[in-house]
Order: C-alpha cells, then sequence, then structure tokens
C-alpha cells in the first residue's frame, strides 16, 4: 500500500496517530490499495480528506473532516459498516446489534467473532 498526495494537497500520514495507523491496518486487510489523507487549503477548517483505493479499482473518498485522525475514523467505519465479515455476518459498529460486532482496539480494528486484538476482516 502507498501513501500519497495528489493535486497539489499536502498528504498527512503519522502513524503515531491510532486512527491512521487503524485504517491503514484494516485496508490491507480488504484489498486496499492505497489511502491518502490530507487537507485542500492551509488554515482551513473540515477541510481534510480520505480517500481508499481498491485492488478492483473502487474508491471510497470522505471530506469535509475536521482532522486527520476523524477522516482515517470516518474511512473505517463507511469501510466497515454494513460489510460481510469473513465470518459470513454483517459487520455492525453498534454493539448489541445482530451481526459481527466491529470496533477500534488501539491500531487496530477487530470483529467481535475473532476476540480481542484479532483484527482483519
Amino acid at each position: 500500500m502507498t501513501d500519497q498526495s495528489t493535486n497539489g494537497s499536502q498528504a498527512i500520514y503519522d502513524k503515531a496517530d491510532e486512527r491512521i495507523a487503524a485504517v491503514c491496518d484494516l485496508l490491507e486487510h480488504a484489498t486496499g490499495t492505497d489511502v491518502e489523507i490530507g487537507y485542500l487549503q492551509d488554515g482551513q477548517h473540515n477541510d481534510w480528506y480520505a480517500i481508499a483505493r481498491f485492488a478492483d479499482e473502487t474508491t471510497i473518498i470522505l471530506k469535509d473532516q475536521q482532522e486527520p485522525g476523524i477522516a482515517a475514523d470516518e474511512l473505517a467505519r463507511s469501510l466497515l459498516n454494513n460489510s460481510i465479515c469473513r465470518c459470513g455476518q454483517t459487520t455492525t459498529l453498534d454493539e448489541g446489534s445482530e451481526g459481527c460486532y466491529w470496533h477500534r482496539d488501539g491500531t487496530k480494528w477487530v470483529g467481535s467473532c475473532f476476540g480481542e486484538g484479532a483484527g482483519g476482516i
């Protein structure tokens, strides 16, 4: 997976931010080929974006986020919400809901069917 910036925007990639590390890990397990997190204009609030690209040429874009960590977390949530887990259940982000409950555990997103720290989809 590559981390890059295009169209003159400045990419931000900080492994120290658990949310960014977690979405990168999630994308590696979900055939992701590229993740990009950046902002469009200096000094503008709500101008952060996150882009995920996949091997099948699918692209998911989130924009108008307040900071890079939020952009990364929202990208992961959009990928996970109502997806199909490798256990065969629909993924959910709401604990107690029907399906395989997913949450972020530090730098990994984990499903309830794998136990704590197992990670991956």
